[in-house]
């Protein structure tokens, strides 16, 4: 019983530490992601244009990126603060527009376009 307590006192622990700011609330110096006027990099996540996980001032993981008009705008994942496998983009209606391939975050592949009405190009 008692480890158990431990256990899920060191998560919620782990977990609430974790910040969550608005993604405008962040700055980038030198490559990393900083919360406005601190020294530290940021650790946490972001939430508005920009959803995703920072990990010591660097993307990691899945994000998303939004159009202003709240469409879909990318998603994809980063390694380490870069690009990394398949990044789908989108159109401001919704329509897929590209789908690439990346790899430690240089494009390495342009796999589809699409016209905006969904016509294949490449």
């Amino acid at each position: 019983m008692s480890k158990t307590i431990i256990v899920l006192s060191l998560t919620l622990f782990t977990f609430g530490c974790s910040a969550s700011l608005p993604y405008d609330d962040l700055i980038k110096r030198g490559g990393l992601f900083y919360r406005k006027s601190l020294e530290e990099p940021f650790t946490g996540t972001s939430t508005g244009t920009e959803v995703g996980r920072f990990i010591k001032g660097k993307k990691e993981g899945l994000w998303t990126r939004w159009h202003k008009n709240g469409q879909l705008r990318s998603e994809g994942s980063y390694k380490n603060g870069m690009q990394e496998g398949i990044w789908l983009w989108y159109y401001k209606h919704g329509q897929l527009q590209a789908k690439d391939r990346y790899k430690n975050g240089v494009l390495i592949e342009s796999i589809e376009y699409y016209e905006e009405d969904g016509t294949l190009i490449k």
